[in-house]
């Protein structure tokens, strides 16, 4: 059965973020399947993710794409992935017909990430991507533009989205902004009327006056009131 784009980004979060906390993380979802992710690239921020998939119960890594088959087939033998589902640069759009791999894991140099992720996508799969996704916003749209038309799901590794301590001081930063951003009442300040024997101005009548501008109009004789200018809300 195919993975939706909804179960993968639910899922996946879950996996990548096992790595920063297994125990809690890696339980069984009931009533789902593990995620199988084609890893491209090994190195060091590959093998992070290597290690947090394999302690996670929602992924499983079923492929892998490396420019060196020898490292390649010392990872495969690592965590369970056959020989057949090892892929060079060159042949990697091959994983289309790859049944086992839901989705890819992009861990190359940022300015490889848009020429996979839009290869991942043509051949059907998810794509999660380190960050940063790239290294130009134009290359970033190439990406989003991609898996939108092939209707799969993009997604940038970014952990915190999903680590229980953030998400927890976010939850209490919102509270606490919610209640500091209570509307108040709003008030209607008077208008200022002028002296008596003046003729009115014209932005007088919008004007709010204050009660040392009061005083000041009653005591000038033939002078219309002086307003000060209308504050900004």
């Amino acid at each position: 059965m195919p993975l939706s784009r909804r179960d993968f980004t639910r899922i996946g979060a879950m996996g990548l973020a096992a790595q920063w906390a297994p125990q809690t993380l890696a339980q069984t979802v009931p009533g789902t399947r593990r995620v199988g992710y084609a890893v491209i690239g090994l190195g060091r921020i590959a093998a992070h993710f290597l290690e947090g998939t394999n302690n996670s119960a929602q992924s499983k890594i079923t492929a892998l794409v490396s420019g060196h088959r020898d490292k390649a087939e010392r990872i495969a033998a690592q965590y369970g992935v056959p020989t057949g589902s090892i892929y060079s640069y060159e042949d990697f759009d091959r994983i289309a017909s790859n049944r086992a791999v839901d989705a890819v894991y992009v861990a190359l140099p940022n300015s490889m990430h848009a020429e996979y992720t839009i290869r991942a996508a043509k051949a059907g799969k998810h794509v999660l991507c380190e960050k940063p996704m790239e290294i130009s916003s134009a290359r970033c749209v190439q990406m989003i533009d991609a898996c939108r038309t092939a209707r799969v799901k993009l997604m940038i590794a970014y952990r915190l989205y999903y680590e229980p301590t953030h998400l927890k001081a976010l939850e209490i930063i919102l509270a606490a902004s919610s209640a500091l951003s209570s509307p108040s009442t709003p008030t209607t300040a008077p208008t200022c009327a002028p002296a008596s024997g003046a003729s009115p101005r014209p932005s007088a009548a919008a004007a709010p006056c204050s009660t040392t501008a009061s005083t000041r109009s009653a005591s000038s004789a033939g002078s219309p009131a002086s307003s000060p200018s209308p504050s900004r809300p």
